[in-house]
């Protein structure tokens, strides 16, 4: 049994929210793109603004709704982390300010990720305005072509490129929405096993079970090391809290084994069984603890933070994953993998 469903329902709301805006901005710039050749200059002009404005407010509602619910989620799957490990180990979770921190600064990364989503769209629809107005496309690509005809191929070519899309430096380009899914996923699935982890140093545990899809490798999907039964240390446990987007590892201590010579002796021995009450455990007091207070908020700033294997963001342009490699490669150090 890997992750709760409850770890992937805590952004739910907020990723059928950011689709539906996607959506919208796909439906305009289509409806644009099919009726373009048929309106007068003026009137090309003026759609073209709205479509800016529109993409501008509609970024801001994103940014909006993810700044509302980002911490609260990374915060949940964190705590849900730290209670499943408190559980297994048959004491009570407890929370310092080295967790806080911890919250923080997942919660600061899922937003820079997302905020580089939406600047992105920004900047599309300017590209896409750029685009639209210049005379050439038309004398280059449609002579001869009825005005229909004209709409239709222009949308076919440039709906791929459009505004709903991030560019990656190897030229891949991910829709938005797909984007975002994959970065709320993917962070809130690395907050549940840093909860898990800090947890489980807190309460002086140095080995931990990992438990994944069947075929799912070590360090990446394909690794033919596959994850669901190692037996690992804390350490190397950290290095892969998951090994590609959208994956949905977990990872359980082990309090019986103190050295390398028992983990080669030991077995997987936690039973899907076990692993249901514990959940259901974990989750009853996560709830609880959902009750009290929070001191936690976004404008903290955090000095360190661990580097996890998965760095969404990189290879994206404008990133400030992509800036920190670039400077990696000016030094000629190799990036970490």
């Amino acid at each position: 049994m890997t992750q709760p469903d409850s770890i992937e329902n805590l952004t739910a709301q907020l990723r059928a929210d950011v689709t539906a805006v996607w959506a919208w901005i796909m439906r305009e710039q289509e409806a644009l793109l099919l009726e373009w050749w048929g309106l007068v200059p003026s009137v090309r002009a003026y759609r073209l603004k709205e479509l800016e404005a529109s993409v501008r407010s509609l970024g801001d509602q994103v940014d909006t709704l993810a700044a509302t619910s980002v911490l609260t989620a990374t915060q949940a799957a964190y705590e849900v982390g730290a209670f499943t490990t408190a559980v297994a180990v048959n004491t009570v979770a407890s929370f310092t300010a080295i967790d806080a921190g911890a919250i923080t600064a997942l919660a600061q990364d899922t937003m820079d990720d997302i905020l580089l989503a939406t600047r992105g769209m920004d900047e599309s629809a300017k590209a896409f305005t750029r685009t639209m107005t210049r005379d050439w496309v038309r004398a280059k690509i449609y002579t001869g072509l009825t005005a229909e005809q004209a709409g239709v191929r222009l949308a076919a070519e440039l709906i791929p490129n459009g505004i709903t899309s991030i560019t990656y430096a190897n030229g891949r380009k991910v829709g938005l929405s797909t984007y975002t899914d994959m970065v709320l996923r993917t962070k809130t699935a690395i907050a549940h096993q840093e909860g898990a982890f800090n947890q489980a140093e807190a309460l002086g545990v140095g080995w931990m079970e990992i438990f994944d899809g069947a075929d799912c490798g070590w360090t990446d999907h394909a690794d033919l090391q596959k994850a669901n039964g190692m037996i690992v240390t804390l350490k190397r446990a950290r290095e892969y809290p998951i090994s590609h987007p959208n994956c949905h590892r977990s990872s359980s201590p082990r309090i019986d084994i103190e050295s390398e010579a028992d983990a080669k002796r030991a077995r997987a021995t936690t039973t899907e069984a076990q692993r249901a009450d514990q959940q259901a455990a974990e989750e009853a007091r996560a709830a609880a603890y959902a009750r009290q207070p929070r001191s936690v908020n976004l404008d903290r700033q955090v000095a360190t933070r661990r580097r996890t294997n998965i760095d969404l963001a990189d290879g994206v342009v404008g990133s400030k994953a992509a800036a920190r490699n670039a400077v990696i490669v000016r030094n000629r150090v190799t990036p970490p993998e």
